[in-house]
C-alpha cells in the first residue's frame, strides 16, 4: 500500500512569515476550480525570521521556494492539476522567487465510505489508493488553500533536499 503525507508549516520561531505589500489580503482569492488567468506577480515582505522553502504568509496559500517547486513539479502528474503563480518575497535587501501552488482542479482523492464528514466539511480524510494511483502531489475538493498532500517518494525527496519550513504527518489511506 502506498503511503501519503500531509505537508504542514513548521512553527519554528526562527522561520519567517511573508506579508502582502501594496494589496489588501481580502483582494486575494484563488478560484476553487479553473486556472488563474492574467496573474500579476505579487510582492510580499518577509516579517521576522528567515526565508524557508515552505513559507507561511497572510495570504493563506501554499508558498513554495524554487527548490521545493522543482521537487513537486518533478513528481506531479497531469492528474495533479497544478498551476504555479509567481511571487517575490523581499527581506529588505534581497528579493527571492516564490511560487503559490494552486490546484486548479482538485480531482477525487477521498474514500467517501471511510472519510468522516460533518455535512460537507471533511473532519478526517481517508484517501482511496485506487483514486491516487498516478498522483503524487494533490489536494481534494473543499480541503482549503493550505492542504497539501504528497506520496512517500515526494516526502523522501523533500527531506533529502533539506527543504525547510516543513513538517510531515502521515495521512490515512484505504
Amino acid at each position: 500500500m502506498k503511503q501519503y503525507f500531509v505537508i504542514l508549516f513548521n512553527g519554528d520561531t526562527n522561520y519567517g512569515y511573508a506579508e502582502t505589500v501594496g494589496k489588501k489580503v481580502d483582494d486575494f482569492v484563488l478560484p476553487n476550480n479553473g486556472q488563474v488567468k492574467g496573474w500579476k506577480p505579487l510582492r510580499l515582505k518577509l516579517k521576522e525570521g528567515r526565508c524557508v522553502d515552505y513559507l507561511g504568509s497572510d495570504l493563506s496559500c501554499r508558498l513554495c521556494s524554487d527548490p521545493l517547486k522543482g521537487i513537486l513539479t518533478s513528481f506531479a502528474s497531469p492528474e495533479d492539476f497544478i498551476q504555479w503563480l509567481p511571487v517575490k518575497v523581499t527581506d529588505g535587501k534581497v528579493a527571492r522567487n516564490y511560487w503559490i501552488l494552486h490546484f486548479y482542479n482538485s480531482g477525487q482523492a477521498l474514500d467517501k465510505s471511510k472519510t468522516i464528514f460533518a455535512g460537507d466539511f471533511v473532519v478526517k480524510p481517508v484517501f482511496s489508493e485506487y483514486l491516487l494511483v498516478n498522483r503524487h502531489v494533490f489536494s481534494y475538493p473543499m480541503a482549503g488553500e493550505l492542504s497539501l498532500f504528497v506520496s512517500k517518494p515526494v516526502m523522501v525527496a523533500i527531506k533529502a533536499a533539506n527543504c525547510s519550513g516543513i513538517v510531515f504527518s502521515k495521512a490515512a489511506v484505504r
